[in-house]
């Protein structure tokens, strides 16, 4: 309930003019405007630099849930994306890595201060970093590797 869902529409007029693999809400944009407390604002850059410390990754923001996604780049990895929470979006920027899609642009977005309350518990942060952990583990035993498919 934070996202305005009209964003969708400029992102896909984004991903169709830029032939953009994925077109995501980056809350870190300098054009990105956020009513999240400071507390959530912390919760945020301290998992983003956890997950680049982890992961590597060139996206600064792999939570904020809006995205448009090329139908070919669903197909090729969501058959390996296992995660239904919040690591979801982690999960499905790692699996876009290690499948060499690179062609991720951040776009900005207006995040609006939730009226009926934070999605963002205590629990739901530590769930998240277990399962950050999770997809490390499967990141480093080649869960998300492509395989060319014998002829």
């Amino acid at each position: 309930g934070d996202i305005d869902p009209r964003h969708l529409v400029d992102y896909l007029t984004l991903a169709r003019t830029g032939g953009h693999a994925m077109v995501y809400a980056d809350k870190r944009h300098t054009a990105s405007v956020s009513g999240a407390g400071r507390a959530r604002k912390l919760i945020s850059v301290s998992y983003s630099t956890l997950v680049t410390a982890m992961f590597g990754l060139t996206v600064r923001d792999t939570q904020t849930g809006c995205k448009i996604i090329r139908r070919d780049v669903l197909t090729e990895v969501l058959p390996r994306l296992r995660e239904r929470r919040f690591a979801f979006d982690l999960e499905l920027f790692v699996a876009t890595n290690a499948a060499g899609i690179t062609d991720l642009h951040a776009a900005p977005v207006r995040l609006e201060t939730r009226v009926a309350g934070s999605t963002v518990t205590t629990k739901s942060i530590v769930r998240t970093i277990r399962d950050t952990f999770t997809i490390y583990g499967r990141r480093r035993a080649n869960h998300y590797a492509v395989y060319a498919l014998a002829a």
